[in-house]
């Protein structure tokens, strides 16, 4: 992950919030929708909308879901260690400080039956 001082604690900040209001639905969807990530993608402040973030769920084995974890440095250690029964996947991006048009992200797994994180690989 690239980026900022300012930007990664923006991201931590973003995921615990995230994580915080939102579990509930990324697992109800997980269970709902199958294997796939929910995607979570902050979008830069903007005057007078209450919006200021985009929810995506892509489902595992679409087009998508290839080119999305070909992005990240864990993608494929999470392709063969990602069991949709017992996890779910979260994935958080948010404006990069010094130029909001990219953006930084991270993928997370959690276990369903505990909510604990999972670490990937050598993580």
């Amino acid at each position: 992950m690239e980026g900022t001082w300012e930007t990664k604690n923006h991201l931590e900040k973003a995921w615990r919030c995230i994580m915080k209001q939102y579990r509930k639905k990324v697992i109800d969807d997980s269970r709902k929708e199958g294997a796939g990530i929910c995607i979570f993608l902050m979008k830069p402040e903007v005057k007078g909308s209450p919006f200021n973030c985009q929810y995506h769920y892509i489902f595992h084995g679409e087009n998508m879901w290839k080119k999305y974890l070909g992005y990240s440095p864990l993608g494929e250690v999470i392709k063969k260690e990602y069991d949709h029964d017992k996890m779910y996947l979260v994935s958080v991006h948010v404006p990069d400080t010094k130029d909001s048009t990219h953006t930084i992200g991270s993928i997370r797994g959690f276990y369903f039956d505990s909510n604990a994180e999972v670490r990937f690989g050598n993580q």
